[in-house]
């Protein structure tokens, strides 16, 4: 959390605050896409784990 408020604010500097937010927005989408995208919805409940006796 603490690299992406630096990246933003470096971006907000640099490119402005409105273009900041619409790239934030879109990176925020592709974000979301990847998880949907990924094995981890079709899974949908967690594997059991198995028992290990030492």
């Amino acid at each position: 959390m603490p690299l992406a408020g630096v990246l933003a604010g470096w971006l907000g500097s640099t490119l402005g605050v409105r273009p900041t937010i619409l790239a934030m927005a879109g990176l925020h989408m592709v974000a979301c896409w990847l998880v949907v995208a990924s094995p981890l919805v079709r899974l949908g409940e967690l594997p059991a784990r198995e028992r290990t006796t030492v």
